[in-house]
């Protein structure tokens, strides 16, 4: 539907993907293939940019079952799990120093994840595939499965960025997976929405 004939003076107001991302805690690739895939309806421009409409946006939310928060309130909180623990300390210091707001807790296995995800309840959480005991794909599984746990946003990271592994955790629910070493110019982007927020 093109909105060169349904938008009038101002009648109706849209979203970008952007703020739609922010919404749900996505990235807006994400809600570009919702968009694509014709889970999430939207409007086009004549320039050929995406346009959502809050009640299509609320609507998706309910269908979808997802927890749609515009205004939450308090500090925004990461999660590293990650066994390296040199690299789990530097990850911490990078996000720190990016953002005193933020605020970062580390894990260093799938079952110390686990016990601070109801607790701490990040909003991001930067996962490591390959550890002992659970590994990545399980911790994933498990908080995309809960209710509680399935609107926070998985950031994976892998020293085997296979094809294979990447699309399991993808499919598994996780937004992007960074290849190791971590490209710390890409993390800065994953985390510029939180840190808008934090600041909001």
């Amino acid at each position: 539907m093109n909105m060169r004939n349904s938008q009038k003076s101002g009648e109706q107001q849209y979203l970008t993907p952007t703020q739609v991302a922010d919404m749900f805690k996505v990235s807006p690739i994400t809600v570009r293939q919702w968009s694509s895939s014709g889970k999430l309806k939207c409007q086009t421009t004549p320039g050929g940019h995406r346009r959502y409409l809050p009640s299509d946006i609320e609507e998706f939310a309910k269908t979808s079952g997802i927890n749609l928060t515009t205004s939450e309130s308090g500090p925004k909180r990461v999660l590293i799990v990650e066994d390296d623990a040199q690299l789990g300390h530097l990850l911490e210091e990078f996000i720190s120093e990016l953002d005193s707001e933020l605020e970062v807790y580390r894990a260093e296995d799938g079952f110390r994840a686990g016990e601070l995800l109801h607790t701490v309840h990040p909003d991001l959480i930067l996962l490591d595939l390959m550890m002992p005991g659970m590994n990545g794909f399980e911790v994933c599984e498990r908080v995309k499965r809960d209710n509680k746990t399935r609107d926070i946003k998985v950031v994976a990271m892998t020293g085997y960025s296979s094809e294979h592994n990447v699309n399991r955790i993808l499919a598994a629910g996780a937004e992007t997976c960074l290849s190791k070493p971590i490209d710390f110019a890409a993390l800065r982007t994953i985390l510029a929405p939180l840190t808008q927020q934090a600041h909001a």
